[in-house]
């Protein structure tokens, strides 16, 4: 699963010292932190300067239009890019930056932090 860049915290939360509370806390403590809005989120993750704000609200539209549909085939979510005035190029971005995933079932998928910020 995609840490969404938040590896080293994981791994520095994941050791047998720790109780689950504790690392619940951290979690809670962390997600504030580090993603405690939209803009903070997209800079933890490293989203190049240029994708600002503007460029990417036909993206969040893409993404919140296919979380939970189906994965038929790859093109027909290229149709939805289409009518969200989204490139191939900026999709693949966002299923690389796992910010759009692949989901058991088949369906699309976003993280439950990522769908939470886009609320």
């Amino acid at each position: 699963m995609a840490s969404c860049g938040f590896g080293s915290e994981i791994e520095r939360l994941a050791g047998s010292r720790h109780t689950i509370e504790d690392v619940s806390q951290a979690v809670s403590d962390h997600t504030r932190q580090f993603a405690s809005d939209l803009d903070g989120f997209y800079r933890q993750l490293g989203l190049p300067r240029v994708l600002n704000a503007e460029a990417l609200k036909p993206l969040e539209a893409l993404m919140r239009a296919l979380d939970g549909e189906q994965i038929h085939d790859l093109s027909e979510s290229l149709e939805y890019c289409k009518m969200c005035g989204v490139s191939e190029a900026d999709f693949h971005f966002v299923r690389w930056m796992g910010l759009l995933q692949e989901a058991a079932g088949g369906v699309w998928h976003l993280p439950k932090l990522y769908q939470q910020l886009l609320e």
